[in-house]
């Protein structure tokens, strides 16, 4: 299995290297998300909810932004990818 995996990294090596780069882009993207909303329940008094994400960063800090979509929403966008978020318009303020 390693073998193989290491072969193919050596022979697509154009391939590989960006994908890497781009998922590690991605997980810090996230982990920047869940630290900012942990900060932020910390923040508000919500013990409850940045004890959950510092526990169980992944579930529960979905559940936390899309519970209080106002409280961060540059955080919010972080961590949640929806298809309404993705497709549907929104009201901006400018």
């Amino acid at each position: 299995m390693l073998n193989t995996f290491l072969q193919f990294y050596v022979d697509h090596q154009w391939l590989a290297l960006p994908l890497a780069m781009l998922s590690a882009v991605g997980v810090g993207i996230l982990w920047m998300g869940w630290l900012t909303l942990m900060l932020t329940a910390f923040g508000q008094r919500l013990w409850l909810w940045g004890f959950a994400i510092l526990l169980l960063p992944v579930p529960a800090s979905q559940c936390f932004a899309l519970r209080h979509p106002t409280m961060n929403p540059w955080a919010n966008r972080l961590v949640t990818v929806s298809y309404t978020h993705l497709t549907l318009p929104t009201k901006r303020i400018v």
